[in-house]
This record gives C-alpha cells, sequence and structure tokens, in this order.
C-alpha cells in the first residue's frame, strides 16, 4: 500500500467506518474501495472513475479532496509523462547512431558514399532503355509506335482519358468515448463522443422495471424478465429510469460497459450524443 492508499485506509479507519459504511455513503461497491486503498487503479474502465470515486472517498472521511488529486497527479499522470519521454529520446539517439555510426566509417565517407549512389540510380534511369532515334526514319518510328500499341501504322491511336485521381487523404477513425460528465443521488449523466448512433443494451439478471425516453418523449416502459436482454440505436438523447438496479447485470453504451450501481433504489443514467466536428 503506498501513499493514497495509506492515506485512505488511516483516514477511514480513525472514524470508525469500514467498507460497506462508505459504500453506503458514497455508493461506491466495496470492491473499487479496497481498489482505491491499495492503488489498483486497473479496475476502473477509466481516468475519469478513478478521479470521481477518490474525491467522493476523500469527502467523506474529511481528507482534502484537491489534495488527494493532487498526489495522484503526481505519482501516476507524471510517470506516464516520463516513460513516453524517455521512449522518444531513446529512439532518436537510436536513429542518430544508425546514420552516423560512432565506430567505423566517418560521418564524410559516409555522405560520399551516399552521393555516389543516389548519381548512380539516377544515371542508370535515365540512361536505360532509351534508343538512339537519329538512326531510324520517320516511318520506322511510325511502325514501332504502331507495334508498340499492337494496330497498324495508318490506324489512328485512341488516347484513354487518365483515371480519376483517388482522395490520398484517408480519413481518421476516432476511438468512441462514453464519459460521465455529472453523478448525483438519483441522476448519472453520459457524453457519448466520436459517434453517429448511441447503441445501448441493458441484460437483466432479474425482473426490473425500466422506462426509457427519447428527447424526454417516453418510448418503453415495461418489465424486463430475468435473462431478458434490451437493444435500441438511436440519434437522439436517451434517458433510461432503472427500477430495480441489482436486477441489471450490464449495460453497454457503444461496445463500454458502464458501472451499475447495487443499491435497489431507483435512478437515472442519460446519454447525450456529442456531435464535433
Amino acid at each position: 500500500m503506498t501513499e493514497i492508499g495509506a492515506k485512505l485506509k488511516e483516514a477511514r479507519e480513525s472514524k470508525g467506518l469500514s467498507l460497506r459504511e462508505i459504500h453506503e455513503i458514497t455508493k461506491i461497491q466495496p470492491k473499487y474501495l479496497t481498489a482505491l486503498e491499495q492503488e489498483n487503479f486497473e479496475m476502473f474502465s477509466g481516468n475519469v472513475y478513478i478521479k470521481g470515486a477518490l474525491r467522493n472517498y476523500a469527502t467523506v472521511i474529511d481528507l482534502d479532496p484537491a489534495e488527494i488529486l493532487e498526489v495522484y497527479s503526481e505519482i501516476y499522470e507524471k510517470d506516464t509523462t516520463i516513460s513516453q519521454e524517455h521512449i522518444t529520446s531513446s529512439n532518436t539517439k537510436s536513429k542518430k547512431e544508425i546514420l552516423f555510426p560512432p565506430n567505423g566509417l566517418n560521418k564524410r565517407k559516409v555522405i560520399v558514399l551516399l552521393l555516389l549512389t543516389a548519381f548512380i540510380v539516377w544515371l542508370i534511369y535515365h540512361t536505360a532503355g532509351r534508343v538512339d532515334l537519329n538512326f531510324l526514319t520517320d516511318s520506322d518510328i511510325e511502325q514501332t509506335q504502331a507495334n508498340n500499341n499492337g494496330t497498324d501504322a495508318d490506324t489512328p491511336v485512341e488516347i484513354e482519358d487518365p483515371p480519376p485521381e483517388e482522395n490520398v487523404f484517408e480519413q481518421v477513425e476516432q476511438t468512441v468515448e462514453v464519459v460521465l460528465v455529472h453523478e448525483d443521488a438519483g441522476n448519472q449523466v453520459f457524453n457519448v463522443k466520436n459517434a453517429e448512433m448511441i447503441s445501448l443494451e441493458i441484460k437483466f439478471s432479474t425482473d426490473c422495471w425500466v422506462r426509457i425516453k427519447e428527447n424526454d418523449i417516453s418510448i418503453l416502459e415495461t418489465t424486463f424478465l430475468e435473462g431478458e436482454t434490451h437493444s435500441l440505436e438511436s440519434d437522439k438523447e436517451l434517458t433510461i429510469r432503472i427500477g430495480y438496479p441489482p436486477g441489471v447485470s450490464a449495460i453497454i453504451v457503444n461496445s463500454i460497459s458502464l458501472l451499475v450501481r447495487e443499491e435497489a433504489r431507483a435512478y437515472d443514467i442519460k446519454l447525450i450524443l456529442v456531435l464535433e466536428p
């Protein structure tokens, strides 16, 4: 256990609170609370979930959330930046060593050798396959061109239009993101980015009542049974009312799984399609 996890656990135990009691206040599942104290951040699906959980946990046990988040950024986000800079520096150094090796040929000899090679390639390219036309008559030239085209010399040659230019700029496919932008006791709001449609899939482990609205207009209100699955695609804002959250085994948005609350209290999940230029 390192600095962040030790602070969280020490503050919780000093207040005489168990992980279950912290869960009842923050609605964060105990396994994720344990992951925070052990700094096992790989269990979370994104950085926004980690920071949100740290902020809620720190607030409940009277720690400064800003201080906890600052320590997290210094330890984990800074390490990522340093590693990336080290990799870039190593790659640059390797390329320089390949172009200009420290031992063997010196730089001047390497440059001369490269220039000589380039000249030989240029000379071969511009002289290969040439024919001295001074030794050919006009009729010989016309007959040679006709033979190359598979026609007689007197037959006019049709010139085909050049093929249309292809678009050499390929559109870069962006990764779909589902970002939590707001959460309270009765609501969760997510932005769905880099997608043309919202693709929703809900799986049920037991009976559960659900209502779905599309732009505040109800399009579905029913009770799903154990083992059932409901799928939906829409290009509009969706609001899903989960009547009994423990009855939902999975909520998947554009192939990304969302964390489902464990408490039996009903809550809303709002999905907003963000169209960026």
